[in-house]
Parts: structure tokens; sequence; C-alpha cells
């Protein structure tokens, strides 16, 4: 008998020793830009539309520390994916505003 790997396993961010840190599933949505881990990410509206928020990380990528948070309220979108690509232009605008 032959076990099988589930989904979750085959999902997992392995290490080359085979271990994972903290069991943390693939993140496809995460971006880079100029060096910054950055996430688009679809908030629900009212009236099944979309909110944008972006997330822009630190360039450290040895920890999680969320730099800064941008809320769009003011439009609104129909599609989640329109609203997760909106999320990232607002990182790339703050990003390329920031002093190097």
């Amino acid at each position: 008998m032959t076990a099988r790997r589930s989904k979750i396993y085959d999902s997992c961010n392995w290490s080359p020793n085979g271990h994972t840190d903290g069991f943390q599933e693939k993140d496809d949505d995460m971006n880079p830009y100029k060096d910054h881990p950055v996430y688009g990410v679809a908030i629900p509206a009212p009236e099944n539309r979309w909110y944008s928020r972006g997330l822009v990380f630190d360039r450290d990528l040895t920890q999680t520390t969320e730099i800064k948070r941008i809320e769009s309220t003011a439009v609104t979108f129909k599609t989640k994916k329109q609203a997760e690509k909106y999320g990232l232009e607002l990182c790339k605008d703050w990003i390329d505003k920031q002093p190097n």
C-alpha cells in the first residue's frame, strides 16, 4: 500500500532539508517590486464589489514586517482580480515616491 501526499503537503514551502518553517503554504500572490514583497488584496465592498488594499513589506526576507498598508475605498471594482491588481499599483506608486 502506498501513502498519498495531501494537497497541503504538496503546497508547502519545503526547505532543502525537507522541513517547513511553520508549515506555511505557498503564497503565489506575492510580487516583488524594487526588492520589496508587495501584495494586492481585495476587500469585499457593498453591492458585490471590491475595495483595494496594498501591503508593502520590509526588504529583509528573514522577517515579515509590514511597512505600509494602503487602503483605497474611494474606488470599487467589479472583480476581485481588478481590485488586487490596483492594490499592487498602489504599492508600486508608494515605493516609487520613497527616498532611496
